[in-house]
């Protein structure tokens, strides 16, 4: 087959004629022209389209776990009520990780594939396939044209779509080059123009499937954005006649997405605290710990206890991952349950130790912070930073202020970190930061855990003494606010002044950490001053700083300091 520029195909032409069987294909810039193409047996077709689905990502009842009987109830009642009853065309839930979105989304597809709602489906938090058959590979991409083959295959083999069997296979019948062209040009000949060929012709139409389920859309990477594309592509066309059920962590590109481009399309359910994961978590365990007792006679009648299970419950932050791994954990058969238990309860979380959290949690935090913007160990610093003393507590927009060197800064920083930290929306007042994982503070102080990620104590007091550095050079946030920011900023800021003095002297092998020439640029009146009208008459920290100063310079190299400083110090 020959090809051709695209805008010089026809230049000077006239009278140009193809005859029906001719192979006419255009690609970008580009036209593919070659003689009649020889169309393929219903067999054949079928078997093309087969070599391009993703088989481990439809739903099956092999596939994942369910919700336990009686336990996300509320969720899952909203979801169906949606797919029965509700106006808009997608729904979009989202949660932390861990919160138990597939788990929802796979029993949602139980229940509708057994009402013959199901459509297709595609899960994307798979066992990856591998590279060299173009299934999800070690980066979880995936090519959105595979995406949409899927699709359109659970479609083909719907046996109450049977018109619409028929108009795929003749789009497959035209041979491979089909797979060559671009997912929108694919999702269009093997989805939306069969339905347009069959809606308002079809009579079995009202016994048509109802649901399509997408879930954990955001695993695959970058091309999360180009396949919600096509899915908003398909819904705005009046021929599709599905609802798309859509999960996923809560990534803002997903969000910006669906707030543009599916404005009145979309309704968002998000799995926070209304909808009780902590008494679902409460009997997950309960039922659990009641199936163990059954199998074990040694142990006794109250096992594990009521404090136990609120204590588990508790570490658990309403995260359904954390408990199905600490009763694999238990389960494991490596030891008998009561001592495993025992374990988990007294495993002391920043030691080298056996850790029974090492997978799938960890795994999971470990993802998410290597996919994270810039260098792994930036992320890993904020968060350290967030979580722990002195900064813990802080309102948000005081945290931000002091660790950010550059404008926006903590959206680049958190902005693929939506999964186990929240900033608030609104940058002002003192709503704090909200970490979803209690355990993500053990995890990130655990060398055994997060292994090349760890950041020692030293590094990560350097890191924030590198920032006091920069507030005290620009007498607040290094990037600029406005006056009435940079007096709360001050506010919360300046009585933590002693802490990070005393880490400058105990963060290295040298005397101090920040050098004299730092403190020399800095406006040591206006300090001075600033320190004064924050904590009143204790004059104890500029004193600090002085000294810090003068353990390097010579006292006959100084300048004479201001009025307010001599002051000070002589008093």
């Amino acid at each position: 087959m020959s090809q051709t520029p695209f805008f010089s195909a026809f230049e000077n032409a006239n009278g140009i004629a193809f005859d029906s069987n001719s192979q006419i294909i255009i690609s970008g810039n580009s036209i593919h022209h070659g003689g009649p193409a020889p169309e393929l047996t219903k067999t054949s077709a079928l078997k093309l389209l087969q070599g391009h689905v993703v088989n481990e990502a439809i739903f099956s009842k092999e596939l994942g776990s369910r919700c336990m009987e009686n336990t996300r109830v509320t969720a899952r009642d909203t979801i169906t009520d949606w797919i029965e009853h509700g106006d808009e065309k997608l729904m979009w839930v989202s949660g932390p990780a861990g919160s138990g979105k597939s788990t929802i989304a796979l029993s949602i597809a139980e229940a509708c594939d057994a009402q013959g709602w199901l459509a297709s489906s595609f899960f994307f938090l798979i066992p990856a396939a591998r590279p060299d058959d173009g299934g999800l590979n070690s980066s979880r991409s995936l090519d959105p044209r595979r995406f949409v083959s899927t699709l359109a295959y659970q479609l083909l083999l719907h046996p109450r779509m049977v018109n619409v069997q028929q108009h795929i296979l003749d789009a497959v019948k035209a041979g491979p080059a089909i797979f060559n062209m671009g997912s929108k040009f694919l999702l269009e000949a093997l989805i939306l123009n069969p339905l347009r060929k069959c809606v308002g012709n079809d009579p079995h139409l009202s016994s048509w499937p109802t649901i399509i389920i997408i879930d954990a859309l955001d695993i695959c990477g970058e091309d999360a954005i180009q396949m919600l594309d096509l899915i908003i592509h398909a819904l705005n066309d009046p021929a599709f006649p599905f609802r798309v059920l859509l999960s996923s962590r809560p990534n803002f590109w997903i969000q910006s997405s669906l707030s543009k481009q599916g404005q009145g399309l979309t309704t968002k359910l998000f799995l926070d605290d209304s909808f009780d994961p902590n008494g679902d978590i409460r009997r997950y365990f309960e039922v659990k710990f009641a199936e163990i007792w059954a199998r074990y006679s040694r142990l006794p009648a109250n096992w594990p206890g009521e404090e136990v299970i609120r204590l588990l419950t508790q570490k658990a932050s309403g995260q359904f991952v954390f408990a199905f791994t600490i009763l694999a954990y238990i389960e494991s058969g490596a030891r008998h349950p009561g001592e495993m238990l025992e374990r988990v309860l007294g495993w002391p979380s920043t030691t080298d130790v056996e850790n029974p959290f090492a997978s799938p949690l960890d795994s999971m935090y470990t993802s998410i912070l290597e996919s994270s913007n810039g260098p792994s160990s930036l992320p890993v610093k904020w968060l350290h930073a967030i979580i722990s003393s002195p900064l813990r507590g802080l309102p948000a927009r005081v945290v931000k202020q002091f660790l950010e060197s550059v404008d926006s800064e903590e959206q680049y920083v958190l902005e693929t970190l939506s999964p186990l930290v929240r900033a608030p929306v609104v940058d002002d007042g003192p709503a704090e930061y909200i970490f979803y994982h209690a355990d993500l503070k053990d995890f990130l102080l655990c060398r055994p855990r997060c292994t090349t990620l760890y950041v020692d104590a030293n590094d990560r007091h350097r890191f924030l003494l590198d920032r006091y550095v920069a507030m005290l050079k620009h007498k607040g946030p290094e990037v600029a606010v406005d006056e009435e920011d940079r007096d709360f900023f001050l506010k919360h800021l300046v009585p933590l002044i002693p802490q990070f003095e005393a880490w400058n002297t105990n963060v290295g092998p040298e005397k101090t950490y920040i050098k004299p020439e730092d403190y020399i640029t800095c406006d040591a009146g206006w300090w001075a001053q600033t320190l004064l009208d924050h904590l009143g008459m204790d004059t104890s920290v500029v004193k600090v700083i002085h000294s810090s100063i003068h353990c390097w310079v010579r006292f006959s190299l100084c300048l004479r300091a201001p009025n307010t400083v001599v002051d000070i110090l002589f008093s």
